[in-house]
């Protein structure tokens, strides 16, 4: 394979991997539901560490609701079987992936709203 066409895939894959940063993460909208989303984990593990018992049910509770819909199926991932610390990995790991496509969907309606067409266009060629 000559140079070209190798360092050509590699400049196209960054390229691509630039483009859906710049999707995800581009626009304010989804910069500030990721802040939101930040603010209500670190106040569950703040709650968490500080309160004993179920004090910090209220800060879980604002999680779950902020990466709404798609976390609702959590609830039926956690069953409350097993120890302690994997409901807490399914559930932060969970908040995670639902926050990222809450994210894309966010991204999608903003560019959609701003410039009609909520995926990215390439010029023919």
């Amino acid at each position: 394979m000559p140079a070209a066409a190798g360092s050509a895939t590699i400049t196209r894959m960054t390229t691509d991997s630039q483009s859906l940063w710049r999707f995800l993460f581009g626009n304010w909208a989804a910069r500030i539901y990721l802040a939101a989303v930040a603010a209500a984990t670190g106040y569950l593990v703040w709650a968490l560490a500080t309160t004993e018992g179920p004090g910090g049910s209220f800060a879980g509770i604002s999680l779950l609701l902020l990466t709404s819909p798609c976390s609702w199926a959590l609830a039926f991932l956690m069953t409350g079987d097993g120890p302690s610390w994997t409901n807490a990995a399914v559930y932060f790991g969970g908040s995670a992936v639902c926050a990222l496509v809450n994210t894309a969907l966010i991204s999608g309606a903003y560019r959609w709203i701003t410039r009609g067409s909520p995926w990215p266009t390439r010029a023919p060629g």
